[in-house]
């Protein structure tokens, strides 16, 4: 993050916000969307006794029926709940997300992220790049150097958690285009053209994602 940089941000106040924001009772929409909700492992769980029993009275399936009824008995589907945001907020990072194109419904959209913290770049850098992307994908380019980003960028069928590597040869940046289902209500606009979205992901290279109200990164964010 550039001295000069008009947009400023707190990595450590923005992760103190997550954790306590997860831990709220008004969190509970976007816990269900990146962990494993009790109703759900339930489920699962029954469905492994239905499952094992009827496989257990065949020769054929015998011993996948009681595989079925061992994970019913140790309460398997449940061990994913270990991994919940409230359970483990260090395996999910709150980050700065710079939108790209807003789908027609305006609830999805395409977003450019990275998980290195802000120190490590320019945010403003960031968010043209997004602005300059988002031409790219209006208008095109004969340029053969930018023909694989542009089949990213029209690639743009909504797909859940898809997260994408951007390749840019002229950066070392972990640049990722992200797939985002969108508030618009709980965005920031930039002095770019873009959109600022607070999200969270799981960390690595697949994984649940979700847009975070902007009440959460607001302490965290500095507009000039």
């Amino acid at each position: 993050m550039a001295a000069n940089d008009s947009i400023q941000v707190n990595d450590e106040l923005f992760r103190q916000n997550w954790v306590q924001f997860v831990r709220h009772p008004a969190s509970e929409a976007v816990r269900d969307e990146l962990g494993n909700s009790f109703a759900l492992c339930l489920f699962g769980w029954g469905i492994l006794l239905i499952a094992g029993v009827i496989m257990l009275v065949s020769i054929r399936w015998a011993r996948d029926g009681l595989k079925c009824l061992w994970s019913f008995l140790t309460f398997e589907p449940f061990t994913g709940m270990r991994e919940n945001p409230d359970q483990q907020p260090g395996l999910y990072q709150p980050l700065l997300a710079h939108g790209i194109i807003i789908g027609p419904d305006q609830k999805h959209a395409l977003a450019l992220g990275t998980f290195r913290p802000t120190s490590e770049y320019s945010i403003d850098a960031l968010a043209k790049l997004a602005s300059s992307l988002g031409e790219l994908y209006e208008e095109g380019s004969e340029d053969p150097a930018y023909a694989e980003i542009y089949g990213l960028l029209r690639d743009d069928h909504y797909r859940p958690y898809r997260r994408r590597k951007l390749p840019l040869a002229t950066t070392d940046e972990d640049l990722w285009l992200l797939d985002v289902e969108l508030d618009l209500n709980n965005v920031q606009e930039t002095r770019f053209g873009t959109i600022l979205i607070a999200m969270v992901a799981k960390i690595g290279a697949s994984g649940p994602i979700a847009q975070l109200p902007w009440a959460v990164a607001d302490s965290a964010v500095k507009m000039a």
